[in-house]
């Protein structure tokens, strides 16, 4: 009986994490089709997409619960994480916006051999051999993928999208980290509201230190609803994640990050003509044997 619940949810958990990580390749997309193509300055697209955010989660946060919604354990240690956050998501922004999603989503797939070298420098958790190859194994992917541009002298915004992704992997991360060491039992709706309400915020004060975004508040209305499927995907994603983990074992939830190569091929093709090259395609592969090799070992000690 036992292992037919224990089956029942990790499919269950299989099944949450594979709609996390596609309503995160929307929210990316969505990103980079609007700062791409400049329908909007950054700052007052991450306003609208935090300020839509925080309606929809306040909304949903007063639906389920009006009480114990917006409460926290911990209050000092979710706004450290928060912070962590909102650089998070600002990194992500700019970087689809310099890179190909196929190759962002590449980079990312450093994020478990980081937390696995974070565990051991934080957590304290054993790290052996294996995993340190994996991890070797791993920046030698990165390294394949990125060969190709390294030659290219004036290309700088691949540059500069290649160290904001991997700024993004490393605060996912340290988020991931955070979480375990600190805040293992907090409410992930109330989490992610502050999160969002710092990151709102922050908008606010980028909006009001650069006077000419002023002219150009009001969007057009026909990037209302890319802004709506980034919010909702922000909301789906942030959510679905922590469920996630919470219903399946963790080494059958993280391979589900891998769908994101496939969203993003597809949506690179679709939206903005972008195909892998085979440097992608071959350090992309390094990198999901590196975190195989990575959760087998974890798993077996």
């Amino acid at each position: 009986m036992n292992n037919k619940i224990n089956i029942r949810n990790n499919i269950t958990g299989i099944c949450i994490g594979l709609l996390s990580f596609f309503a995160f390749s929307c929210v990316n997309a969505s990103n980079k089709f609007i700062l791409s193509n400049d329908l909007l300055s950054f700052y007052v697209y991450f306003f609208y997409l935090k300020l839509f955010c925080i309606i929809m989660l306040m909304s949903f946060g007063v639906l389920i619960s009006k009480k114990h919604f917006f409460t926290v354990k911990n209050p000092k240690l979710v706004f450290i994480r928060a912070i962590i956050l909102t650089a998070n998501a600002l990194t992500a922004a700019l970087a689809v916006k310099f890179l190909p999603l196929d190759i962002f989503y590449s980079i990312l797939f450093i994020m478990p051999l980081i937390i696995t070298l974070m565990g051991y420098l934080v957590l304290k958790e054993r790290f052996n051999f294996i995993q340190l190859l994996a991890l070797i194994i791993g920046l030698f992917g990165v390294l394949i993928i990125i060969q190709p541009v390294f030659n290219v002298v004036d290309n700088a915004n691949f540059f500069i999208g290649f160290f904001l992704a991997i700024f993004v992997a490393f605060t996912g991360a340290l988020a991931a980290i955070f979480v375990k060491k600190y805040l293992p039992n907090e409410k992930a709706f109330s989490s992610i509201f502050y999160a969002l309400l710092m990151s709102f915020i922050l908008s606010i004060i980028f909006l009001l230190g650069d006077s000419s975004n002023s002219k150009n508040m009001i969007p057009d209305l026909s990037v209302i609803p890319v802004i709506l499927i980034s919010a909702t995907g922000t909301i789906i994603g942030s959510s679905m994640y922590v469920l996630a983990y919470q219903k399946a074992k963790s080494q059958f939830v993280a391979p589900t990050q891998y769908t994101q190569m496939i969203w993003g091929i597809t949506f690179g093709y679709l939206l903005f003509n972008d195909l892998p090259n085979q440097f992608t395609l071959i350090g992309c592969s390094i990198i999901i044997v590196a975190n195989i090799i990575n959760a087998y070992s974890t798993k077996a000690e």
